[in-house]
Order: structure tokens, then sequence, then C-alpha cells
């Protein structure tokens, strides 16, 4: 792999590493069932995406995917947890 390529996957790791924490910050602020939608819209819109022949689109697209997969099994825990109070929408400030 040349440089450029493990510059891009730098940058995407570090992406996604923020990604998943936004993602852990949205399922504790938000009601149960939003990390779950965002993490399902994440996953449909990387199939919408023609990544032709450039690896950069590929890694975006992987990245998303990865995204996605990982958002809706976080999410799927967060909506599963029993017994604790989640916020609302209007509730928070």
């Amino acid at each position: 792999m040349d440089t450029y390529g493990i510059i891009a996957l730098v940058v995407l790791l570090i992406a996604f590493f923020a990604a998943a924490f936004a993602l852990k910050v949205l399922g504790n602020r938000a009601p149960r069932w939003s990390v779950l939608v965002v993490a399902l819209v994440i996953f449909a819109f990387s199939f919408s995406i023609n990544v032709g022949h450039s690896r950069e689109l590929i890694g975006v697209v992987g990245f998303l995917r990865i995204l996605g997969l990982f958002g809706i099994t976080y999410g799927i825990s967060v909506f599963r947890k029993k017994g604790k109070n989640r916020p609302s929408l209007t509730s928070m400030r």
C-alpha cells in the first residue's frame, strides 16, 4: 500500500471512531429508537453510492456500511435495555 492509501485508511479509521462516538452520545441523550433509525439510514444510503473504479469511494462506502452495521447492533442493544428511563426529544435542553 502506498503512502496515499495509508493516509486515506487512517482518515477513515479516525472518522469511524468519531462517528461511533457520536452514535454513543446520541444513544445516551435521545430516545431509544433514534440510534437504530440513524444507523439504518446510514446503511441504506451506502447502497445508493455508485463507486465506479474509485478507491476513495470504495473506502467511503465500506466506511458507511461498517458504521451502519455497528450502529444497528448498538441501536438494538440500546433499544433492548429494560428498566431505564429514556429522555424524550422534548425534554432535552
